[in-house]
């Protein structure tokens, strides 16, 4: 076996450590959403005017 496949074993990593970091990414998707959906969309679209939100993008 060579190194690189003896590194990445799946005994390496826990269950728990695997769940907690997928968790983590995970959450960071939903606050991501959050912002695009609240913050992001407000500043960038400009309602009924074409150039307003092309010039803000």
């Amino acid at each position: 076996m060579n190194a690189v496949a003896a590194e990445f074993t799946p005994e390496r990593f826990s269950p728990l450590a695997l769940a907690r970091l997928f968790g983590g990414v995970g959450l960071f998707g939903v606050a991501a959403g959050f912002f695009d959906i609240g913050d992001a969309h407000r500043d960038i679209f400009a309602s009924g005017d074409a150039a307003a939100t092309a010039a803000n993008m």
